[in-house]
């Protein structure tokens, strides 16, 4: 797999055009939307090995899982969430 295209912010475009992040941008959006790896897998009907591996950077995130997780995750990055309220 060969990089064709990256940017400065983590997401990056693979040779035959594939979008994917990169496991510290992956990292960075479940911290956004507050969800563990374990959690994530279990919303995408995964095993969390699987998980931790997109994490750790020994397996390929899918393209399709890379662009849901950026949609859903961008507004939280724009606007994050309050503190902890007592």
């Amino acid at each position: 797999m060969s990089v064709a295209v990256r940017a400065g912010d983590g997401r990056r475009v693979l040779a035959g055009g594939h979008y994917t992040v990169t496991p510290d941008r992956f990292r960075d959006c479940l911290a956004a939307l507050d969800w563990s790896q374990r959690g994530l897998a279990q919303r995408l009907g995964l095993q969390p090995t699987t998980v931790r591996r997109w994490a750790a950077g020994t397996g390929r995130i899918p393209e399709e899982v890379a662009r849901w997780l950026e949609r859903v995750a961008q507004p939280l990055r724009r606007e994050p969430r309050p503190g902890r309220m007592a």
